[in-house]
């Protein structure tokens, strides 16, 4: 090996090094009654009965910060055995705020799940069991299941 390949060799070991980190970086945190207003961001869900439907709109605002930028939101169906759905969701922006709307079978609610991506990645996990990040791998991603909060939450208020 010469001198001048040995640069080369060290950027790629700190580039490997750093991907291999960057997973790392993204926090996931699963929203329950008991942790939803603590976050921080503003997350309300509101659930309206459709026959044999309900029909989420989570709607989400950052509290006391800049806004929200870089965002995901994705819904995860699952039959209680497999994921039958998985979708990127699309996203409504008003002032200061955001929104994401979706509608799910009442008997896929305790098994299927919302995620939402700040400025980071939404983690999931394929076939084999690998964790991959959607997005940008610096974040924060906010999930709860569609059956924990069955008629929605608590206004969660800014601060």
């Amino acid at each position: 090996m010469s001198i001048r390949a040995f640069p080369t060799i060290v950027a790629f070991t700190i580039m490997a090094a750093l991907a291999r980190q960057s997973e790392a970086m993204t926090a996931e945190v699963r929203l329950n009654a008991q942790n939803i207003a603590k976050q921080q961001v503003a997350v309300n869900i509101k659930v309206a009965e459709d026959g044999d439907y309900r029909n989420y709109t989570v709607t989400i605002e950052p509290k006391a910060r800049k806004p929200l930028e870089y965002t995901l939101g994705r819904l995860c169906v699952n039959n209680g055995r497999d994921d039958i759905v998985e979708a990127l969701l699309k996203e409504e922006r008003t002032v200061g705020k955001l929104s994401y709307w979706c509608r799910v079978k009442r008997a896929y609610l305790k098994n299927s799940k919302f995620e939402f991506s700040e400025n980071g990645g939404v983690v999931r996990t394929d076939s084999e069991g690998n964790r991959i990040v959607l997005g940008l791998p610096d974040g924060i991603s906010y999930w709860f299941y569609l059956g924990d909060f069955p008629n929605g939450s608590a206004p969660n208020k800014l601060k």
